[in-house]
């Protein structure tokens, strides 16, 4: 009787040491709620719900078949350099497409300048890289029109294209080099087109409507004297275009 109780004991210890390494084996339960899922006693993230952890999955660049026209016009790139039309294209049935978005016309006297932005919106346009001559020009063209509050000035960036020409009247400062607005109204080869360094020119156009005067030199201190001789009628115009010597406005 002894002996059968004594192995009951033993039995029954044997069971209770058995029990409690199987506990000490078992991990306490993990609980990972949606989006995450349990992997190795712990929680990840699966988000596209395939039962594999997101950190476990090969890297895929996504952006390699996203197409550029689903986010970006394709009239208009990012950060877009702009280049002469003739860089663009060299075949002649591209050509007349690029000749015929820029229709500008020959408008108006140069002298009547007062009377055709008087009173109307208007726009006084200069290249961001130009200097304090152009800054001056501005402030004697608006003080000519007595600051009126339909006139405004800004500048624009070399990437600038037409896409971005304002739908005022507009008087445009510089050069082709500085002010691409020029370049591209004109369509010049050379940024400087016919300028030269004793030859300034003043031009009246009408582009989408609008009137567009051109005052441009290669300097711009020469930009500045052409406006000062403007708006004191030091110098007399007629015509829609006009070269200036530039020598007798410097003296």
């Amino acid at each position: 009787m002894k002996k059968a109780l004594l192995l009951i004991s033993i039995l029954v210890f044997a069971f209770f040491l058995f029990g409690c390494e199987q506990q000490n084996a078992i991990p306490n339960a993990v609980v990972c709620d949606a989006p995450l899922i349990q992997a190795d006693n712990a929680c990840c993230l699966d988000s596209n719900a395939n039962s594999v952890c997101d950190d476990k999955e090969p890297v895929v660049n996504e952006s390699i078949n996203t197409s550029v026209s689903e986010t970006i016009p394709a009239s208009k790139p990012v950060n877009p350099e702009v280049l002469p039309a003739e860089e663009i294209v060299n075949d002649s049935s591209s050509q007349v497409d690029v000749d015929t978005q820029v229709q500008i016309e020959d408008a108006g006297q140069v002298n009547d300048f007062l009377d055709i932005f008087k009173g109307k919106d208007t726009n006084i346009i200069f290249g961001q890289e130009t200097g304090a001559p152009l800054v001056a020009a501005t402030i004697n063209l608006l003080t000519y029109f007595v600051y009126p509050k339909n006139m405004e000035y800004y500048t624009i960036l070399p990437t600038t294209t037409l896409d971005d020409f304002p739908d005022t009247n507009v008087i445009l400062l510089g050069n082709g080099c500085n002010n691409n607005f020029i370049k591209e109204l004109l369509s010049l080869d050379n940024c400087y087109g016919s300028l030269e360094d004793n030859k300034g020119i003043f031009k009246m156009s009408k582009f989408n409507g609008n009137y567009v005067l051109f005052i441009m030199a290669k300097q711009d201190k020469d930009v500045y004297y052409m406006v000062n001789s403007l708006v004191s009628d030091q110098y007399q115009t007629s015509g829609n275009e006009v070269e200036v010597n530039l020598s007798s406005l410097n003296n």
